[in-house]
C-alpha cells in the first residue's frame, strides 16, 4: 500500500538523513577517529540507499546501484550482499570465496575536521585491490559511497517534475496474523 507524500517533503526528509550521517565525519577531538564511525556509517547509510531507491526512484536497491549509481553488477552485489548479510552485521570481514580465489571486504570512511568531501565525478565508493601477498581485497569507502548518494539526489531533485511520489507505507500479506500471546493486567 502507497501514500502520496509531496516530493520536495521526501527530498528533504533524505537531506537531513545525510546530514546526519556527514555530522559523524566530522572529526572535532584527538579522541574522535573515522575509523571507529565506520560501522555506524554504514548502518545508517544502507537504509538510506534503500529508501532513497524505493521512494525516489521505484527501484531495488541493487537496481538503484547499477542504473543510478553506474556500480558494475558484481559491485553491486557485493555491497548488497555485506550490508544485507555480511561485514556490518558481525563487525568481521568475511571472506568471500569466488571459484577462481578469495577475496577479502574491508570497510572503512573518511573524515577530518573540514567535513565531507563532495562527490567526484566517476569516484565510486569502492576499491578493489591486490596486495603484495597475492591477497585481494575489496575496499568499501562508506563516505565516497554517500556523496555519491547525495550528488545523485540533488541532480534529481533538478530535474525534478513530479509533485507527489507514492511512498510504500505498508505490504499486504496473505494469510492470518501471527497468534499473540494475550496479556492481562488487573
Amino acid at each position: 500500500m502507497t501514500e502520496d507524500v509531496e516530493v520536495e517533503l521526501m527530498y528533504r526528509h533524505y537531506e537531513a538523513r545525510i546530514k546526519k550521517i556527514e555530522g559523524m565525519l566530522d572529526i572535532t577531538s584527538p579522541e574522535d577517529n573515522s575509523h571507529n564511525y565506520s560501522l555506524e556509517l554504514g548502518y545508517l547509510l544502507y537504509p538510506l540507499i534503500d529508501g532513497v531507491s524505493n521512494d525516489m526512484y521505484k527501484m531495488s536497491s541493487r537496481k538503484y546501484l547499477i542504473k543510478i549509481l553506474k556500480y558494475s553488477k558484481k559491485e553491486a552485489d557485493f555491497l548488497i550482499s555485506m550490508f544485507r548479510n555480511g561485514i556490518l552485521h558481525g563487525g568481521t570481514a568475511r571472506r568471500l570465496i569466488y571459484e577462481d580465489g578469495e577475496v577479502t571486504p574491508v570497510t572503512f570512511s573518511g573524515g577530518g575536521s573540514g567535513g565531507p568531501m563532495p562527490h567526484t565525478e566517476g569516484d565510486k565508493g569502492i576499491e578493489y585491490l591486490e596486495l603484495p601477498n597475492g591477497e585481494r581485497q575489496l575496499w568499501v569507502i562508506l563516505d565516497r559511497l554517500l556523496a555519491h548518494v547525495k550528488e545523485e539526489l540533488r541532480i534529481k531533485r533538478n530535474s525534478e517534475t513530479r509533485i507527489y511520489v507514492h511512498r510504500t507505507v505498508a505490504e499486504k500479506k496473505t494469510g492470518n496474523r501471527p497468534v499473540a500471546i494475550i496479556r492481562r493486567t488487573r
